[in-house]
């Protein structure tokens, strides 16, 4: 099997087991906080705290991990799947009561998180005679994004089924995530070169001459976490709790995207760096205003078409971001992919200490106003010279 199709393969099958489980996942652990603290605002705070531990973990493991690449992509690849499978099995084995105490289970949960982001890099090039030459991105496999599109509501569907449907869903993406690894056993090893050790890639994350694309990767990092972790719990609270309905809104606005956006890409590709900061900060500013499933749909499909989340590495079908969209690999994508990490941390430390002071509604104004100015300087960054 070729790489092409054996990277294809596996990253359907992961997409999907991400798509079903992942933006679930921190809703469970959401309302664990919830039913501990008996309230919303303490609730949020845990649950950021702990997606914020995934973060730091992201950032201490990513150097050595894009170091390690030098070895091959293949085999921290099958690492940070298994790690993956490992944190759906850690959750799921919490709710089930194996672990004790639930807060271990969820703490190793967010560790287990971080490091599977730290170690799964996507290889871009294919070696062939002594030369390597860039896999061009294919056209939209429709049929693997209606799939992925549909896995949302398929979960919400099945955790209608009582107390246990948490624990089975969990236990299927992890049993999907193993799956997932065997096609990587066709796929043709890459090798990647890192000229720079553990210290001295932290140096160049903060180095004037790389100040710049630091900061573009913080501020899609700000955008990514206030997008992949606090509107789905909105959107959650906002829709009575209901996760059938939380999968239908997911759903709907992903494939409405999906077919949609074709329509508007030449229009988009050429518009200025201005009209596209202004649709992606008009997107964050709509969110405030929404009151229910309809209106999340349509300011969710107007932000994944006006604003092109997939231009800054934001898979809207997995609710999973990463530096340039896993089309490249080199130093630069290791330092972006560590502030992204870096912008989320920020992020949710901002969540905590305004929910401190003031109510959770006001906190959530906040960080979306300061999403919105992330995403369109993200954007003025990223088009400008």
């Amino acid at each position: 099997m070729p790489l092409p199709r054996a990277r294809a393969l596996h990253r359907v099958l992961l997409r999907v087991t991400l798509s079903a489980a992942q933006v679930y996942a921190w809703v469970f652990i959401f309302q664990f906080f919830y039913v501990r603290y008996g309230s919303i605002a303490e609730g949020i705070a845990s649950v950021v705290l702990t997606y914020a531990l995934a973060q730091v973990v992201t950032i201490l493991l990513t150097p050595w991990t894009a170091r390690a690449l030098r070895h091959g992509f293949r085999r921290l690849m099958v690492y940070a799947v298994l790690l993956l499978a490992s944190a759906f099995t850690v959750l799921s084995a919490s709710f089930a009561g194996y672990l004790g105490g639930f807060g271990w289970g969820v703490g190793l949960f967010a560790v287990l998180m971080g490091a599977y982001r730290a170690l799964y890099w996507v290889p871009y090039e294919v070696a062939l005679v002594g030369q390597a030459r860039e896999v061009l991105p294919s056209r939209t496999r429709y049929a693997a994004e209606i799939l992925v599109a549909f896995m949302p509501v398929v979960a919400g569907l099945l955790l209608t089924y009582g107390p246990v449907s948490p624990i089975v869903l969990l236990s299927l993406a992890a049993v999907l995530s193993v799956v997932s690894i065997l096609p990587l056993s066709g796929m043709r090893d890459v090798h990647e070169g890192f000229v720079w050790n553990y210290r001295q890639t932290f140096h160049e994350l903060f180095s004037h001459s790389r100040r710049r694309m630091t900061l573009e990767a913080v501020m899609h990092g700000i955008e990514g976490a206030a997008l992949l972790l606090l509107w789905p719990l909105v959107v959650f609270i906002l829709l009575d709790w209901s996760y059938p309905m939380l999968g239908i809104v997911l759903s709907v606005t992903y494939l409405f995207g999906l077919f949609i956006r074709s329509l508007f890409h030449t229009p988009l590709s050429r518009a200025s760096s201005s009209t596209l900061a202004l649709l992606a900060a008009s997107a964050w500013i709509m969110r405030l205003t929404v009151g229910g499933a309809v209106g999340v749909i349509l300011v969710d499909t107007y932000f994944y078409i006006g604003s092109r989340p997939q231009q800054r590495g934001i898979d809207m079908g997995t609710y999973e971001q990463s530096a340039d969209n896993t089309t490249f690999v080199d130093e630069h994508t290791a330092l972006k992919e560590m502030g992204i990490a870096l912008g989320r941390l920020l992020v949710c430390l901002l969540v905590v200490m305004l929910i401190a002071v003031m109510s959770v509604p006001l906190a959530f104004m906040i960080v979306f106003l300061c999403a919105a100015g992330a995403a369109a300087y993200s954007i003025y960054l990223g088009r400008s010279v």
